[in-house]
């Protein structure tokens, strides 16, 4: 009886270390007591031609529409050419800020398609962003 009672109280205290644990931190500031709306002007952006080896940068606005800070998470892009830079720290109701995406063209030609996945904490949890142009 006592294995079984260890056994389970040893179950719970591993259950709750194994939280998100970005969730948590905001949480304990009282960052969850409404909703988060994510908006964005365009989710898709042409940057045009450029030449092989260059580096373009490709800004997208959001808007977090909602009552509550908005968080991204994390995001991910579909290759190792294309980096982002974001906001690590929550977007404030009625506050817009900036995500970029910068595609490197070195060893790329023709037409370019890349994306990038927004993981956030709005209702749209998971928005993809897409940029894509031709590399001469």
């Amino acid at each position: 009886m006592k294995k079984l009672a260890f056994y389970i109280i040893l179950l719970g205290i591993i259950a709750g270390c194994n939280g998100n644990r970005t969730s948590h931190k905001y949480q304990s500031k009282g960052y969850f007591t409404g909703k988060p709306v994510i908006r964005l002007d365009k989710t898709d952006i042409d940057f045009g031609q450029i030449s092989e080896g260059e580096e373009v940068m490709v800004p997208f606005t959001i808007k977090n529409s909602g009552d509550a800070p908005l968080i991204i998470y994390k995001v991910e892009t579909s290759c190792g050419c294309t980096a982002s830079d974001y906001p690590h720290e929550p977007i404030r109701p009625g506050q817009q800020a900036e995500i970029k995406l910068i595609f490197n063209s070195a060893g790329y030609s023709g037409y370019q398609i890349k994306t990038a996945k927004l993981y956030t904490n709005s209702k749209d949890s998971i928005i993809t962003l897409t940029i894509h142009g031709i590399v001469k």
